[in-house]
């Protein structure tokens, strides 16, 4: 009996079912990531996953099951985890896991603002949303969103919350805190600035249209005027043609 593998030749022993490339494993990211941003960071239904497990087939030409899928971003998200736990314990910023950047785009929350949580300018922009936080929880709820997750509920129940550590860990993680909050107030000094040159502009454009109207009025006013001087001075030479003809008449 024939089987599934058959469908795609293996190369240098790989096993396409069990294997996934890196092409397909985006492809992967981007069908669930895309879904489960639209649900607000909420775990999937089963005809989602029914959903990306058809988007990867289609690009991969091998035949997916919605749990082949489940399992895969499940080694996915344990990885990332440890990942996340090796940067907070290292001076590292980056991590060279190929798939990290985009995992962590999907998986973390948007970051905190300590202290900037209000508005700007009597509140023309919101820097905080409170479905931010919202967003946090779910994006907790969805690292156990695949199988297998139950036999390492330990594992999982502690997303993003790495184990106590020595003297000398507990520093460098206030050392990437510290980090992260000068990242964040710097970040923020950008939106701010960017907000502060974008009135600036459109004062300028307000002021330029002002003047643009009063110009045109002044033209405008300038017109009506020589117009009504003009038929004011018509109105003249006629009565004073009128007052010459009468003048004849009456010394004739």
């Amino acid at each position: 009996m024939a089987t599934a593998s058959t469908s795609k030749p293996s190369f240098g022993g790989r096993n396409p079912l069990a294997d996934w490339t890196e092409h397909e494993t985006f492809v992967l990211l981007d069908a669930w990531g895309d879904r489960f941003l639209k649900r607000g960071r909420k775990s999937l239904r089963s005809d989602e996953w029914q959903e990306v497990a058809e988007k990867v087939t289609q690009e991969s030409k091998i035949e997916r099951a919605d749990t082949q899928c489940r399992n895969r971003l499940d080694t996915l998200k344990k990885k990332y985890k440890k990942e996340k736990i090796k940067l907070a314990e290292s001076r590292d910023t980056t991590s060279k896991w190929v798939y990290f950047r985009k995992m962590d785009m999907l998986m973390s929350p948007a970051p905190k603002q300590p202290g900037l949580s209000c508005g700007v300018d009597s509140g023309e922009f919101v820097f905080m949303n409170p479905k931010v936080y919202l967003n946090r929880a779910n994006g907790l709820d969805e690292m156990r969103d695949s199988p297998g997750n139950s036999g390492s509920a330990e594992e999982e129940d502690s997303d993003e919350l790495p184990p106590k550590r020595t003297r000398m860990g507990k520093e460098r993680d206030d050392g990437a805190s510290f980090r992260l909050l000068a990242d964040s107030i710097h970040k923020f000094s950008e939106i701010y600035e960017k907000i502060e040159n974008s009135k600036r502009q459109q004062m300028l454009e307000l002021e330029k249209m002002r003047m643009d109207f009063h110009r045109e009025l002044e033209s405008q006013r300038r017109q009506i005027l020589e117009r009504t001087q003009a038929e004011i001075e018509k109105i003249r030479q006629g009565d004073n043609e009128e007052n010459d003809l009468s003048a004849e008449n009456i010394s004739g």
